[in-house]
């Protein structure tokens, strides 16, 4: 650790939701498909324009949505295909300048156990710290411990999205059962900066809830320096509380939802730590082309998205009852059905026709199945 008195500091930046299979919506034509098409031919997709984000940096982090390779892969189920990177997946985050990623989320157990496994020793393989895997004896994150420039990094991560993919315990750290103020005590007394990830929240809403607040405000008091969140697909506000920052939703990173701005748009934030807490935070954003890639947004037409985090971030300070908040949701999930199903209708013609079908037909077989 350093000294008391030392100045030592270490540059993050992080950003959000990174996918490397097809949305369930897009499976035919999203980023796996791609890459089977060409990924060989470009080594660095989809993250051919990343470079000037990430440069400079000592480390940088994301969310990884989904599993690695082929394991209990059954080609003619389209459950089973997607959401699923491929097996040189590790390889290309590394490549494009990963060094952390956090892997508890609700997408990581959808191809079971061994797709896990194969996913963890994959990154590790690559020198990628996988941060969120649960301690084997109790319901606590493996944390996660980097030295960068002599200062040590404590990250932690969590889920808090119940996993309707695996049967029994997560094999990652589900939020709810462990005790994260301790968590992150613990990880403080034997690192100069702790970090936490958070996959909570509601999909496509922009603000977080009052629980998620507290949880936020509870890790800073109880010594992290940064909460990093993802799941909702859209950025957030981003708080200063005491000497911490809480980032409640970096949105999408690298991901193939193209059919609402919101949902193309990535927060990306460039986080200057010291043992005393963040000294400085840029923003940075991304927004996703029409081949699923992040492309950097030019400073000079930032200034839009700067006054939509400043908005969002008025917005936390003001968090909705619970009631008001479910409300929300329930009509942006609404919303979203619509457009990610006129999203398939425009663009009909780039899918595979045994995969439009079964796609259009999703509707139709969860009526029945309500039946």
């Amino acid at each position: 650790m350093t000294q008391p008195g030392q100045q030592g500091s270490v540059t993050l930046v992080a950003v959000g939701d990174v996918s490397l299979g097809d949305h369930p919506m897009c499976v035919g034509r999203g980023i796996a498909s791609q890459l089977k098409r060409f990924g060989a031919e470009r080594p660095a997709y989809p993250f051919e324009h990343v470079g000037p984000l990430f440069e400079g940096a000592d480390l940088v982090f994301g969310n990884l949505e989904t599993a690695l390779g082929n394991h209990n892969l059954r080609p003619a189920e389209i459950q089973s295909v997607e959401m699923r990177g491929p097996d040189d997946g590790a390889a290309r985050l590394r490549a494009a300048g990963f060094t952390v990623v956090n892997i508890a989320n609700n997408h990581i157990l959808q191809h079971g156990r061994e797709a896990f496994a194969a996913t963890v020793a994959a990154l590790e393989q690559q020198g990628i710290a996988v941060v969120g895997v649960k301690q084997p004896e109790r319901p606590a994150t493996q944390p996660a411990v980097l030295e960068r420039g002599g200062v040590l990094m404590a990250f932690l991560g969590y889920a808090f999205e119940s996993d309707r993919y695996f049967a029994g315990t997560p094999l990652y750290a589900f939020g709810p059962s462990c005790d994260i103020p301790a968590e992150v005590r613990a990880a403080r007394d034997r690192a100069d900066v702790v970090v936490c990830s958070m996959h909570w929240g509601d999909e496509f809403i922009r603000y977080p809830s009052r629980a998620m607040r507290a949880l936020g405000h509870a890790a800073i008091d109880a010594g992290a320096h940064a909460v990093l969140g993802h799941h909702p697909h859209v950025f957030h506000g981003v708080e200063a509380y005491r000497d911490g920052v809480i980032a409640y939703s970096l949105g999408n990173f690298a991901f193939d939802m193209l059919w609402d701005p919101a949902l193309r748009t990535g927060l990306a934030l460039r986080l200057t730590l010291t043992a005393r807490g963040v000294s400085s935070v840029q923003s940075q954003f991304v927004t996703m082309s029409d081949d699923f890639q992040p492309v950097p947004v030019a400073p000079a037409s930032s200034r839009p998205l700067m006054d939509e985090v400043a908005e969002l971030t008025a917005r936390v300070l003001d968090s909705p009852t619970d009631a008001e908040y479910a409300r929300e949701y329930a009509a942006l999930v609404s919303r979203n059905r619509r457009q990610s199903y006129t999203h398939v209708l425009r663009h009909a013609t780039h899918y595979p026709p045994g995969t439009l079908a079964t796609i259009l037909a999703r509707p139709i077989m969860r009526r029945l199945r309500r039946q």
